[in-house]
């Protein structure tokens, strides 16, 4: 990323700082942070100010006021309002990474402890901005934000703070990329109110689960995990070597999970030739080491005149959606090049030492802050007390349980959110703004890649076996002794249905162990168990063993016959 770039996003969070500091020394009468002293340039301080403009790279930058992402005046700071709920349902306003809790928005408004503000403002102060690269500050201030305030928002805005944050950084970025690529000088108000400025970009990793499940992956359940790690560590660094490639962030990030990747671009034309580059690239690459079991694909929509003031029928939703989509199916009717045939057909090996290094590393405990190629990684649940400038990622644990071959008295339950995709394209009777589609997203991943690991980890911690295995943005497989299962589905129903208030529902399906059948056709009865969930009327079932045994999820829990 260039150091115009750098200073955009830092700026950008910087003003977040600023606003949260004024707020303190309002409520409390103390000022914590000196920012002179810290080190702070005085250019970035310049541009974190309001009503301020600022030249980066002879390109003149506007305070970047966006309507909705704006804060004139900061007067509150607390619970975000539960995304899922038409009631006055919020989170409690806590960190993310440091507790193993789970944050169910169905509590009453209360605004952040002052403590728990000057705690953010302390750990912000003790950067060291003389030495540490503008990169490296933005990704320690891009983790604290996450951690401080993905559960707060500012002024009662339907979006946290930290995703409000965030978009004004990939904003601002994004018309300042703009401008330089296409030599131009355009307002914040052009970038979002003129047509085809911006777009919405969407990769779409295809075969995921035929690469989890070839017979090399599938010879223990401790390597199926690791193969379903790869493919998590593959995408998040797909996805950032794209971005520093094209020189953007993480804050132009939508939603990243399972088999996608989508992103908002600036519309220029050089970002539309790389991302056509990029892709070839990551093709080639797949190419020479698995053959024809995983492949990219990508889509791009221009999108007209997104002003984040805005409601939106679903017909603006909807032809996004489906342009990417066309895109995409253009894209997949002729997958590959004479380049990627001629080395088919020079014969290709399954590169099984990726695999193997994953699933060693990982026993090794070398899979918790670590560098994949030249960058650097780190569960967020251990960044509790360390600000580091790394890459913070979810991703399950690798199965370290006693059953390490797929056996008899266990089995698969394979679930799937209901009608995922309508909901995320409705505009929800002119309830969602376009962006506050991101918080949607962000919540969903959250659910998947935090609170069901952290529900797992308990059955764990309680001698309870189980292993999860990840598909796509809103699916999985679970695995799991006889025994447990039934109590492991019935929890993750509960609990979903606590996280949104019971306005999203999922199905699932849910096979026995079959003498004679490995683990990739036991989870494909699940998968075909789980689609006959899905054809009970209105969804929200679960079927298990065989279609003669389907329920509603509520008769299901009060069945009395184990699975």
């Amino acid at each position: 990323m260039s150091d115009g770039l750098n200073t955009i996003v830092l700026g950008s969070f910087l003003r977040s700082v600023i606003d949260v500091e004024t707020y303190v020394c309002q409520k409390s009468n103390q000022k914590v942070i000196d920012f002179e002293k810290c080190g702070v340039k005085e250019s970035l301080y310049h541009i974190s100010i309001r009503n301020k403009s600022t030249s980066v790279e002879g390109k003149i930058i506007d305070s970047v006021d966006i309507d909705y992402l704006d804060i004139k005046k900061l007067y509150s700071i607390g619970g975000l309002k539960s995304p899922f709920s038409k009631e006055e349902d919020y989170y409690n306003p806590n960190s993310l990474f440091y507790d193993s809790e789970i944050h169910y928005p169905d509590n009453e408004y209360q605004e952040v402890e002052i403590t728990f503000l000057i705690d953010f403002l302390k750990r912000v102060e003790a950067i060291d901005f003389r030495e540490q690269s503008d990169h490296d500050i933005c990704l320690i201030l891009y983790n604290l934000f996450e951690n401080y305030f993905t559960y707060s928002a500012a002024n009662r805005n339907k979006i946290s703070f930290f995703e409000q944050t965030k978009l004004r950084a990939g904003v601002a970025s994004s018309i300042y990329l703009y401008m330089k690529d296409e030599d131009l000088e355009v307002t914040t108000k052009d970038f979002l109110s003129k047509k085809n400025i911006m777009m919405a970009c969407s990769f779409d990793f295809l075969g995921i689960k035929d690469f989890k499940f070839i017979k090399s992956n599938t010879s223990t359940l401790k390597r199926e995990t690791a193969a379903s790690l790869f493919v998590d560590l593959f995408r998040e660094n797909v996805l950032d070597s794209f971005l520093d490639e094209i020189g953007l962030t993480r804050c132009n990030l939508i939603f990243s999970g399972g088999r996608h990747l989508h992103m908002f671009l600036p519309n220029s034309k050089k970002t539309v030739n790389h991302i056509r580059t990029y892709i070839e690239k990551i093709n080639d690459w797949l190419v020479e080491n698995f053959g024809t079991v995983m492949y990219v694909s990508y889509g791009i929509a221009p999108v007209d005149s997104l002003n984040l003031g805005d409601y939106r029928g679903d017909e603006f939703y909807l032809n996004i959606f489906t342009q990417i989509a066309n895109d995409k199916a253009k894209m997949e009717s002729h997958m590959y090049t004479a380049k990627n045939i001629f080395v088919m057909n020079h014969g290709i090996r399954l590169n099984e030492e990726i695999i193997s290094e994953i699933e060693w590393k990982a026993k090794q405990g070398k899979l918790v802050d670590f560098s994949l190629l030249g960058r650097r990684y780190c569960l967020k649940k251990a960044m509790v007390n360390r600000d580091i400038p790394a890459i913070s990622i979810w991703y399950q644990p690798l199965y370290e349980g006693k059953a390490d071959t797929y056996r008899d008295e266990m089995c698969v339950m394979r679930f799937d959110i209901d009608n995922f995709r309508t909901f995320m394209l409705s505009n929800h009777a002119g309830e969602i703004k376009p962006f506050e589609k991101m918080e949607l997203s962000k919540n969903f991943s959250m659910f998947l890649r935090r609170d069901v690991g952290i529900l797992l980890e308990r059955f764990l911690k309680a001698g309870k076996d189980n292993c999860v295995i990840h598909e796509g943005a809103d699916d999985m497989f679970i695995i799991a002794p006889k025994k447990y299962i039934r109590e492991i589905a019935i929890c993750l129903e509960e609990h979903y249905k606590r996280f949104t208030g019971g306005r999203i529902t999922f199905s699932a399906g849910l096979s026995e162990y079959i003498r004679g059948c490995s683990l990739a056709e036991n989870c494909a009865l699940a998968q075909q168990l789980m689609d006959k969930a899905k054809k009970v009327p209105n969804k929200n079932a679960i079927v298990w063993k065989d279609d003669r045994n389907q329920m509603k999820w509520m008769d299901f829990i009060g069945h009395d016959e184990n699975c």
